[in-house]
């Protein structure tokens, strides 16, 4: 069943921070701020391990905000309920071609300390071992606001094809279909 209107913005509230647009935080301290965070890092986190409907986990995946950092993302990757395509909308929003330019985390500038070679790698392993399953939910890198409506993320990074030095599996390219 998809996720309603209702249950999104709440989604969203926990995705990208939106419950605070809702609030009176113009007396809040240094203090408070820390006490929200906190609190709103604690929900977030139960709310990628603890749920079980693919569908608010895909909407969760859809309106992050990836200033964010990729950890609660992780945390959803390793939810029973975290279906492929989902698996494969947080790897292909992690600009997956753009870090074929890097062999390792020593070969970026500046490091990886975010480890998003890491990251790109265990989506990467786990995809292609089939940990995720087909389920509801279908997504096509080549077409991943459906309808034909562009926005492809295949082949953005293409002009530094020159600097490629790895390969991406063949599978991470293929669309996801709804199991029927």
């Amino acid at each position: 069943m998809p996720v309603s209107e209702q249950r999104l913005a709440e989604i969203r509230e926990l995705s990208n921070h939106e419950r605070v647009d809702r609030m009176d935080v113009s007396a809040f301290t240094e203090a408070d701020w820390a006490r929200f965070d906190a609190e709103l890092d604690a929900e977030t986190l139960a709310f990628c391990r603890n749920t079980t409907d693919p569908e608010e986990l895909h909407a969760f995946a859809q309106t992050w905000n990836w200033d964010a950092g990729h950890g609660v993302l992780e945390t959803i990757l390793n939810n029973p309920a975290c279906e492929a395509a989902t698996a494969l909308h947080i790897y292909w929003h992690a600009a997956p071609e753009w870090h074929r330019q890097f062999a390792d985390a020593d070969s970026m500038p500046g490091g990886d300390p975010e480890d998003v070679l890491g990251f790109l790698s265990r989506i990467e392993a786990r995809y292609v071992a089939g940990a995720f399953p087909r389920g509801v939910l279908g997504f096509d890198p080549a077409d991943p606001y459906g309808g034909g409506q562009g926005g492809s993320f295949i082949g953005v990074y293409d002009e530094l094809r020159d600097r490629f030095v790895r390969a991406l599996p063949q599978a991470m390219y293929q669309p996801v279909e709804p199991a029927r």
